[in-house]
Formats: structure tokens, C-alpha cells, sequence
């Protein structure tokens, strides 16, 4: 009788036992271990490939609304009405120690009071996480908080405004706390440019590309602004025309179709305007190709730039794990 050790695998403990040696089975408990260890190594590597091949794509609204978020950590008012305020997260530590500038956030919901801020949490959580400090627009809109055109844009002026101001109070670059919020926003305080991310997903898509064509008022000439429409409404004339649930609710926002207000359709339409102020650096719209609310022909205007994503509906720029959004995240300064 030999004495064999038996290690277990959950302590650093060894227990004697005996046993009887034969050389067959030896031979044979050592094949069986060599056979198992590399079937193991080719599950987990197969596993990690299909992991890897997985694309989100396509994803629901409720699918967006599953996802992680984290409560803002600070709220300012640009008004007095209770929607007129701004959202702010602050960049989470980025390990790839690049300089990533603020993102302002304008959400959508077909400008109806029904669809409010808190939706696009997930999204700001995410962009956060990723190195960028958030600031997220809240505005009024057409229904119960009083928005509709002209007004809902006015709040979002007011609200660009008063981000401006922050941002050029700000002394300097400086290291993000929750406690010291609104001194953080990687500015640059003395004379060299600062970079902002503007971005409007559908409707919010819309007033972003608005506040885009009037720059020049809104931003300091050396200021460098890059707004992104995502799944935006670029052509709000064209798109009071269709028939879907948000198309249809146009011309409440508008309070007339193009036919009865073709004046007010003309200063709320962002492809009648020029996107050439000084200090945009550059407008890009992100369209995904099967989205079922903005049309891909709406990704179209002279001064913009068009990426379009295959396979891609119309909520994937708020979902942070999709194809869309980790692309998104590429192209953010």
C-alpha cells in the first residue's frame, strides 16, 4: 500500500488516503484529465468567440430601458418652469487616459410631454462610463409641460446658455468629483478652444441640428462644437407628411401642418438652414437602415456628413452595449 495525496480544490489543505496503484489505471486517469483539461480550453474558447460574434442590434425601447443606469448627480435650472433644468453626470475614470471632452445630451419622444428625461438615463450612464462628463437637457413639450413651437427651442437656446456659462466659469482642467460637479468639464480656460459633443436623438435630433445653424449666437468663436443627429429629423417639413405614431403628432408640436404655417415650417425645418457657423467643427448624422420611426432619407443635408449602419432601429444610439452606440463612442472627441 502506497500513500497517494489528494488536494482539494477549495483549500490549501491535503488529506492522506490510501489507495492501491495500478499501472492501467494510471495511464488511464491521466488521459481522461489531459482529454478533459483541453476540452475545457476549447469550450471556453469557443465560448469567448461566440461572445465576441454577438452583435446588438435592432433593440427595443424596453430593451434600452433594461439597461444600467446611475441617478444624475447634480441638477441645474436654466428656468422657472419645473422642465426647464439640466441633468449632470461626470466622467467616470477612463483607463485609456485620453482627454475626452463634455457631451450634451438632447433627448426625443416625438417633442410630447408623455416621453420626459429619464428615458435616456441608461444612455448618459453609459457615456459617462465611457470618460465623458453629461450634461442632459430637459425642456418642455407639446401636451401637459406646455412645449410646442416656437417654446420648446427657446428652452433649449436657454439651456445651451446656460451650459455655456458653466463651462467658461470652469477654472481649467480639473479632476471630476461628485462634490466639486460643477468645476469639472475638461475646459480650457485659457484661449485655446474647447470641445464639445452636442448630440439629439430623433426629435432631440431635430433641435440639435436647429441649435446647430445658429452657433454663431450661441457659442464663443473659438469654441469647437461636433453635434451628432441620432436617427434624427432632419426634414421636419417632409416629416409631418407621414403616418406613423410620431409623424402624426408633428403638427401638434407645430400646431398646424406645412400647408397652414409654411413660415413657422420654414424656421423650424434644420434642412433649410446652413450648418456653417465658425464654430461648428462638424455635424454628422447617424442613421441606423431598418428604423421605423425617422426615415433613413431624413440622414440627408448638404453640410453634413451621413453614416449609416445596417441593421440598426431606431433606439440602438441609447442602448450602451449595441453596435450602434460602440460606434458612436468612436467618433466622440
Amino acid at each position: 500500500m502506497l500513500e497517494d495525496t489528494h488536494v482539494l480544490a477549495d483549500r490549501n489543505e491535503k488529506v492522506p488516503r490510501q489507495v492501491k496503484l495500478n499501472p492501467f489505471g494510471i495511464c488511464v486517469a491521466w488521459l481522461l484529465v489531459l482529454l478533459g483539461s483541453n476540452m475545457l480550453w476549447a469550450s471556453e474558447s469557443i465560448s469567448d468567440k461566440v461572445t465576441a460574434a454577438v452583435e446588438l442590434r435592432n433593440v427595443s425601447y424596453q430593451d434600452t430601458q433594461a439597461q444600467f443606469f446611475t441617478e444624475p448627480e447634480e441638477t441645474w435650472y436654466y428656468g422657472e418652469d419645473d422642465n426647464q433644468f439640466i441633468h449632470f453626470w461626470a466622467a467616470q475614470p477612463d483607463t485609456s487616459k485620453e482627454d475626452k471632452s463634455p457631451v450634451i445630451l438632447i433627448h426625443g419622444g416625438c417633442w410630447l410631454s408623455a416621453f420626459d428625461i429619464r428615458h435616456t438615463f441608461p444612455q448618459a450612464t453609459a457615456l459617462a462610463k465611457a470618460g465623458h462628463s453629461v450634461y442632459n437637457i430637459e425642456y418642455r413639450r407639446t401636451g401637459a409641460t406646455g412645449g410646442g413651437w416656437p417654446t420648446t427651442f427657446f428652452d433649449i437656446k436657454s439651456a445651451l446658455g446656460k451650459i455655456r456659462s458653466m463651462l467658461a466659469k470652469a477654472p481649467g482642467k480639473s479632476v471630476s468629483t461628485p462634490n466639486n460637479a460643477p468645476q469639472q468639464h475638461s475646459v480650457i480656460a485659457d484661449g485655446r478652444p474647447l470641445t464639445i459633443n452636442i448630440l439629439g436623438h430623433s426629435a432631440g435630433g431635430h433641435l440639435a441640428l436647429l441649435a446647430a445653424a445658429q452657433s454663431a449666437d450661441i457659442w464663443p468663436d473659438n469654441w469647437q462644437i461636433h453635434v451628432f443627429g441620432l436617427a434624427a429629423i432632419v426634414d421636419i417639413k417632409d416629416y409631418a407628411k407621414g403616418t406613423n405614431s410620431c409623424q402624426s403628432v408633428t403638427s401638434d408640436f407645430m400646431q398646424g401642418m406645412p400647408v397652414d404655417k409654411p413660415g413657422a415650417y420654414y424656421l423650424a425645418n434644420p434642412k433649410e438652414h446652413p450648418f456653417q457657423a465658425p464654430q461648428l467643427a462638424s455635424v454628422t448624422l447617424l442613421q441606423g437602415s431598418v428604423d421605423a420611426i425617422v426615415p433613413r432619407e431624413q440622414a440627408n443635408h448638404v453640410d453634413a456628413k451621413t453614416v449609416l449602419i445596417g441593421n440598426v432601429g431606431h433606439f440602438d444610439w441609447l442602448h450602451g452595449q449595441s453596435v450602434a452606440f460602440s460606434h458612436l463612442l468612436t467618433l466622440l472627441k
